[in-house]
């Protein structure tokens, strides 16, 4: 049933002919794989989402092919809800490579479990690329490692962690296992799961809110810490010759404690610190006194490479009106990655409840145009090629109906902030901590219904909490040929204050 689901989603059979990236095939099916990322895996999870079935794991088995390196890593997708388990055997002597990579939008805490099932030791890790002196170099390097002895009470958990907002490549990362008999062969499973994200903390000032300027965030534990600074999206910020780093690993060669001084401007961010190396994808700021620390492949992803769990993180913030101590530490758990939020300058004006971001080129509000000049009628999303007018999310008795929209099913999501970019064949609205609130399937038309129950149950709010959440809902828009090279899209959003 699932590769059915697939192929409505692919528009072929041929595209998706196993559960992993194709390798052995020419590169014109490639592309038609490329093309589908974004939404492979929400078939995975629809049976359970959608109809509210008994969500499973999907199952990913090694085939007899070369996935000896990183750049034949056989491709293992997972979505929340729907835990994908790989199977396998290392040969004497083996190196097995798999790309795992999360499809979903929002904010997850993931995990690896790896399970000896053979004889010999195995070692797991997550690979990504040499740094040195803060220039990322073309070599593999791994980012965690730990040795998994035979047996079910020595399976080891790898965690990380992952911010997507975007596809096709955020959040992705290298698992290597290496059999490290010389003689014989040793079978493996990998359990790979991910679990919405804690909401980060919140930390502010009396005022509310830090003054725009010069910010310093400084570590003042004892404990070797690493941090690094993420805008509204979750994107984490680059090296700034003018504004500063983005993050910092130590803030001398001596010292164990990380000092940041960034220039923000107003707007949301997030801090992300924890011990030992925290991988991303960025290079280190040639001043940390830490530099050459191995980073992630991908961006939208990103790894703590201290097992021990509870440790102090604690640290200053500092801007123009004085420093505030913030009592920070480390989540109860190996690799663990803390979370903060700040606010720099007031919170701008939101937006009425009711519908808002209207891809008709006509909202003030929000300046981000339909990417193929694709406008919607006024209320709409932008148009999709099964609806020039665009689709439509409004409030229904009971919960929100989104209607219009092209494919046969749709994500609706959750943010607590908003945002403002293209997305696809249409616009984001819905941004901050951002959370799935149902994959659901079509009754008729295009359209599709959430109710109240399901978003209070999956947005964790309560009514008469005055909370103000912004919702929209994404949709496969397949056609080849409309507004290219973008496959989905997006309804007008919707704001509720609970």
């Amino acid at each position: 049933m699932l590769r059915k689901l697939e192929q409505f989603w692919c528009g072929s059979s041929a595209a998706y002919v196993t559960q992993l990236e194709g390798r052995n095939e020419p590169e014109e099916r490639r592309g038609e794989r490329r093309e589908c990322r974004w939404v492979r895996t929400v078939t995975l999870a629809l049976a359970a989402l959608a109809v509210g079935m008994r969500a499973e794991a999907t199952d990913f088995f090694e085939f007899a092919v070369e996935n000896g390196a990183k750049s034949v890593a056989q491709h293992v997708w997972y979505l929340e809800g729907s835990p994908a388990v790989i199977h396998g055997t290392g040969a004497a002597s083996d190196t097995d490579f798999y790309r795992l990579a999360n499809q979903d939008l929002g904010q997850f805490e993931c995990t690896a479990q790896v399970l000896n099932l053979g004889t010999s030791a195995l070692t797991a890790s997550i690979v990504g690329l040499q740094q040195t002196n803060g220039v990322i170099q073309p070599v593999d390097q791994a980012i965690v490692a730990v040795t998994v002895l035979p047996g079910a009470a020595n399976a080891k958990t790898l965690r990380w962690y992952v911010l997507q907002t975007a596809p096709p490549a955020n959040g992705w990362l290298h698992l290597k296992l290496q059999n490290t008999s010389t003689t014989i062969a040793n079978d493996y499973e990998v359990t790979v799961t991910s679990t919405i994200m804690s909401v980060p903390t919140v930390v502010q000032p009396a005022s509310g809110y830090f003054q725009p300027g010069n910010i310093t965030f400084a570590t003042t534990a004892t404990t070797n810490t690493d941090m690094w600074l993420y805008d509204s999206s979750f994107t984490a910020l680059p090296n700034d010759p003018i504004l500063g780093p983005g993050g910092n690993d130590n803030e001398s060669s001596s010292s164990n404690r990380s000092r940041v001084t960034r220039f923000l401007s107003d707007g949301r961010y997030y801090l992300a610190i924890s011990d030992a190396n925290l991988a991303n994808d960025q290079a280190s700021d040639p001043a940390d006194g830490n530099s050459s620390r191995p980073v992630n492949d991908y961006g939208g992803a990103v790894l703590c490479g201290g097992t021990l769990p509870g440790l102090d993180l604690s640290l200053t913030i500092t801007d123009s009106s004085g420093p505030i101590s913030v009592a920070a530490t480390k989540p109860a758990v190996a690799y663990g990655v803390r979370f903060l939020q700040i606010q720099v300058g007031p919170t701008p004006p939101g937006v009425a409840a009711g519908p808002f971001c209207f891809g008709d080129g006509l909202d003030p509000n929000f300046t981000t145009q339909c990417p193929c000049g694709n406008f919607g009628t006024p209320g709409h999303g932008c148009g999709n090629s099964f609806n020039p007018a665009g689709a439509v999310l409004v409030s229904m008795a009971g919960g929100l109906e989104a209607s219009g929209m092209s494919g046969v099913t749709c994500l609706i999501f959750q943010g607590d902030a908003l945002d403002d970019a293209v997305f696809g064949d249409g616009v984001r609205c819905t941004g901050g901590n951002l959370r799935r609130i149902s994959t659901t399937a079509f009754t008729g038309g295009g359209a599709a219904q959430v109710s109240q129950a399901t978003i209070l149950t999956r947005g964790q709010v309560t009514v008469g909490s005055g909370a103000t959440r912004y919702y929209q809902t994404f949709y496969r828009n397949a056609s080849p040929s409309w507004c290219p090279p973008a496959t989905f899209n997006g309804t007008n959003g919707y704001v509720i204050v609970w």
